[in-house]
């Protein structure tokens, strides 16, 4: 019995350590393909998403991103076009009005949309529909007596819903884009309303592993925990320094991008090695760049700073920008 259970354990930790490798090669080719786009390289960028897909379940979001390609600049091999249709369907997340006018493809995922069966399961996209619909109600709720009684009825919904997404992951043995669609975001809000508002206790370990399984995307995860950390509720579950996606790191202001680099690049670099990404800081702010001049893929949330009216924004930009000039703040700015 014990040999067995060595034997047992050796085996688990043999597959644990492949499945880390194998999410680790997704994010080379990942990463890769999103700085061959920077590079407007499209043939090269659609070869490494398929490398990428080769080697782990896809999320959806990449899978957007390869037939993005595919309807912008005619790139991509028929095969691989329907193995992301396929993945699309199964999620429900195939759409053919983009394809109207392609005689090729339409008939075929016509087909595919039309014989696929899902794997979305609708009782947990409905927990978490729930979740969300809980969380927005009483913050559009106008009925409270006082603004203090609708701050603690907003603390209370917080913490039920931190509660209820904890129960989910413990009732779910796995939760991703193949049964739960694009989830990503409503756990997203519910932990940023939860830092906002000091709800102390988000699992960051439970999404660091969720990360290594690749269940949740390691972009997604990074943006997350920089967003919510920068709240005041986590002294006692700060798991790293970051990331660097805070939105002090880059606004916008008018047709201007400034990016005002952390000072802790190599140990964010460090930071973003060891839950699993490929990417870079240095290769963020070039997808950061890219996403403000191009328009074309979005890799990064921009994040506008509004001053006022059209004049009032460029006062605030030229201003932004002498300030760089002259060295007063260390950073860079592009311009649209």
């Amino acid at each position: 019995k014990i040999l067995f259970t060595i034997l047992l354990c050796s085996v688990l930790c043999f597959l644990s350590a492949q499945s880390r490798k194998q999410v680790q090669q997704y994010y080379y080719w990942i990463n890769q393909a999103e700085l061959a786009i920077c590079d407007d390289n499209y043939q090269l960028a659609s070869q490494n998403y398929v490398k990428a897909f080769e080697t782990a379940n896809p999320f959806t979001s990449d899978l957007y991103v390869y037939l993005g390609i595919y309807q912008k600049f005619g790139i991509g091999e028929k095969d691989d076009l329907i193995f992301c249709a396929h993945k699309l369907a199964q999620r429900e997340a195939l759409s053919l009005d983009r394809y109207q006018d392609d005689t090729l493809l339409y008939p075929i995922f016509k087909i595919i949309l039309d014989t696929t069966v899902s794997t979305i399961d609708h009782n947990l996209t409905d927990r978490l529909k729930q979740i969300v619909e809980r969380d927005q109600e009483v913050r559009l709720c106008n009925d409270f007596a006082s603004a203090e009684e609708k701050a603690l009825a907003v603390r209370q919904t917080d913490s039920i819903n931190l509660f209820e997404i904890k129960k989910l992951y413990n009732t779910y043995p796995i939760i991703n884009n193949d049964n739960a669609g694009f989830f990503e975001q409503d756990v997203w809000l519910i932990l940023l309303h939860c830092s906002q508002n000091g709800i102390k206790g988000i699992p960051w370990r439970l999404f660091e592993e969720q990360v290594a399984l690749n269940c949740f995307s390691v972009t997604d995860f990074m943006t997350m925990y920089d967003e919510c950390t920068q709240w005041r509720a986590y002294a006692d579950s700060i798991t790293c320094t970051g990331y660097g996606t805070k939105l002090e790191h880059q606004r916008i202001v008018g047709n201007t991008l400034f990016v005002y680099p952390p000072a802790n690049i190599e140990e964010i670099n460090r930071n973003r090695e060891e839950i699993g990404a490929a990417e870079t800081w240095q290769d963020y702010k070039r997808k950061l760049v890219y996403t403000f001049l191009s328009r074309k893929f979005a890799f990064v949330a921009l994040q506008e700073d509004v001053w006022g009216d059209e004049a009032a924004n460029e006062r605030a930009a030229e201003k932004g920008r002498n300030e760089i000039d002259s060295g007063t703040v260390k950073g860079e700015y592009f311009i649209r």
